[in-house]
């Protein structure tokens, strides 16, 4: 599976939208990823989450659910044959739905900055995690921000 997903991100060409920690990530061989790339990776689900939805591929998982890798690997066809396809005539959802969805989130990610500040607990941390995952998707997506993350086990 490791040698087909990359070879399928080389011969579509995605490799040159990814940062250097996930096509780090992406290259490692099976077994060999640190706690923190293994946490890095889990949290861009969330950014392929909003892609996918943005693309018509898949619904946004709900405020409390987070979708399976593989789940989500299905829906968008990733490996399928016609994946090349699905790449280049990608097309993205009206920019009002995706202006919409930006608005939303960050509304949702600013009542989860004052929740935390007045009752930290980790349901709550959980639920910033993702909403400011999703957040920072959109964003990008919209043209408001660059979608680069800091890898906080630096820090």
């Amino acid at each position: 599976m490791h040698y087909l997903v990359l070879r399928w991100v080389y011969d579509v060409g995605a490799e040159k939208g990814l940062s250097a920690d996930e096509l780090r990530i992406l290259e490692a061989p099976p077994g060999e990823l640190t706690r923190e790339e293994v946490a890095l990776a889990a949290w861009r689900v969330e950014h392929l989450s909003v892609l996918a939805w943005a693309l018509g591929k898949a619904s946004l998982p709900r405020a409390h659910e987070r979708h399976q890798p593989r789940w989500l690997a299905r829906k968008v066809g990733f490996l399928d044959d016609g994946a090349r396809a699905l790449v280049n005539g990608a097309t993205l959802r009206p920019a009002g739905e995706l202006l919409q969805y930006s608005v939303v989130m960050g509304d949702i990610l600013s009542h989860l900055e004052d929740a935390i500040v007045k009752s930290p607990d980790r349901e709550t941390a959980l639920a910033l995690a993702v909403a400011a995952g999703r957040h920072a998707a959109i964003s990008w997506l919209v043209g408001e921000t660059r979608l680069e993350i800091e890898n906080r086990a630096d820090a």
